[in-house]
């Protein structure tokens, strides 16, 4: 798994038919909930364009992956720029 990973985002995803979003916010249980739904539809609509694509030539497929990753993290950066709430009311 670590290879995988390592080799996957060994690249600047510039060229044609390449992507890589990062995106960074803060969100409630509730969007969570409705984001994690959404990420398993967009999961599913992949797996379905392969099974359509699966009849197609060889010659006229190319092979992707796609990586899909959500969690609770904040840059290293960003916590030592946390306010302290105790500080702040004073």
């Amino acid at each position: 798994e670590q290879s995988i990973r390592r080799e996957f985002m060994h690249s600047d995803f510039s060229e044609p038919g390449q992507r890589f979003v990062f995106l960074a916010g803060m969100l409630t249980d509730e969007s969570i909930i409705q984001l994690d739904r959404r990420l398993d539809a967009l999961a599913t609509t992949f797996n379905d364009l392969l099974r359509e694509d699966g009849t197609a030539r060889i010659e006229q497929r190319h092979g992707y992956s796609m990586l899909l990753a959500v969690r609770n993290w904040q840059f290293s950066l960003f916590e030592n720029m946390k306010r302290n709430p105790a500080s702040d009311a004073g």
